[in-house]
């Protein structure tokens, strides 16, 4: 059992490279708190006045989800809402308590995995530069896509984003009022991990590798969500020239990609380890 603490925490491989981090919230900021209840109790109203849509609303878990931004996959080029959702969608957008934590996601990402933060970064600013009718969800962060989890009963079942960044992380961000030792709990099933997850806390996960959800909450209490994340399939939009994969000759796509163990290799270099991580922030941000 872990807890993410006022010290965050991270979780190593066998390699010491950090696979995932409990960020934890910013304790010496008494406005914090105050953010994290004013946008939990926006998610609730959220909630109320989705419309549900996909062919499958509920595949995390049954409750009502709302994504936003810049996705691709599956013959999806952009999001398309019911208008009413996209009122909800702006408005959650908009809020200065959601951009807040939003903030915080992104800042815990580049502070822990800078690498992969730059490549994500890279890409995206070349997606979105070649692509100026795109915007960005939140400014000064990486993530191009967000999903807001709402109603006061979300708790999601075992699932794997495997439309996500292969080796990518997702932040996850939980709010409402719940006792954290007795439910809420981030399940990491492929790595056998359960952790305690407060209110107001941000974890950041392999989410299209690791396997994880969340032990339900206990009648009476709320708790919602707010994940962010990328699509792996931008980032292979933008490394086949901007155009889909299946429009490449066979050998264009193989020196593009080169073989798949080389692409492994590459993809593992992008994560820290706990001796590489001050020089990693040295080489990126200095």
């Amino acid at each position: 059992m872990l807890t993410p603490a006022s010290t965050p925490q991270v979780i190593v491989d066998n390699q010491s490279r950090i696979i995932t981090v409990l960020a934890g919230k910013p304790t010496d900021d008494p406005s914090w708190a105050a953010a994290a209840e004013a946008a939990s109790t926006e998610l609730i109203q959220a909630g109320r006045d989705i419309k549900s849509e996909g062919k499958n609303p509920f595949r995390r878990g049954i409750f009502p989800a709302l994504a936003v931004g810049v996705s691709y996959g599956g013959g999806q080029k952009a999001r398309v809402h019911h208008l009413s959702n996209l009122k909800v969608s702006l408005r959650l957008i908009a809020s200065k308590a959601i951009k807040r934590i939003a903030g915080f996601g992104n800042s815990a990402f580049s502070f822990y995995a800078p690498k992969l933060h730059r490549f994500y970064a890279e890409h995206l600013d070349c997606l979105f530069e070649k692509h100026p009718e795109l915007q960005r969800i939140f400014p000064r962060n990486v993530f191009p896509a967000a999903t807001f989890n709402c109603g006061g009963r979300v708790f999601t079942v075992r699932h794997l984003d495997s439309a996500n960044v292969s080796h990518g992380w997702c932040s996850i961000w939980a709010g409402g009022k719940f006792d954290p030792k007795k439910g809420g709990h981030m399940v990491l099933f492929d790595l056998k991990l359960v952790v305690e997850f407060p209110s107001g806390s941000t974890v950041l996960i392999p989410s299209s590798t690791v396997s994880h959800g969340n032990v339900p909450i206990a009648d009476g209490e709320t708790r919602v969500s707010f994940t962010q994340y990328c699509a792996g399939g931008l980032i292979r939009w933008v490394q086949h020239g901007f155009q889909p994969a299946t429009q490449l000759l066979h050998a264009v796509r193989q020196r593009v990609n080169g073989p798949g163990t080389s692409r492994w290799v590459a993809a593992l270099k992008l994560f820290s380890t706990l001796d590489s991580l001050v020089e990693d922030r040295k080489s990126v941000f200095c």
